[in-house]
């Protein structure tokens, strides 16, 4: 009869630890110029003497000038001159595609010039 071996105890986990964090001092010189006093009056009033000094560019900036409509200008004139156009033909040879042209060709121009194409 075979005996079998006595078995041996786990050995003992091993414990894992990490390494000591190293942090690297970049900004040394800026904790030294950072204010001491946490006084949020002080910073307040700090705040607007630089808006104040900020002022006097912005108002040397030009105006601006009102915009013309001129795409609106355009989009009426292309709109009106395209469909009364195909309105024409349509009202000499009635058809269901010139119809559609028209729709297409009416939703397509609105969506070009009023959402693809900038003001200009």
């Amino acid at each position: 009869m075979v005996v079998p071996a006595p078995l041996e105890p786990d050995p003992s986990p091993q414990k894992l630890t990490l390494k000591e964090a190293e942090f690297e001092k970049v900004n040394e010189g800026a904790a030294q110029r950072v204010q001491s006093s946490n006084d949020p009056m002080e910073m307040l009033r700090q705040n607007r003497a630089n808006e104040k000094a900020s002022e006097t560019v912005y108002d040397q900036s030009p105006k601006l000038v009102p915009r013309s409509y001129r795409r609106i200008r355009d989009y009426v004139i292309i709109l009106v001159t395209a469909d009364s156009i195909m309105g024409f033909l349509l009202f000499l040879m009635p058809n269901v595609i010139l119809f559609a042209g028209i729709l297409l060709f009416t939703a397509a121009l609105t969506w070009g010039m009023l959402v693809v194409i900038d003001d200009y």
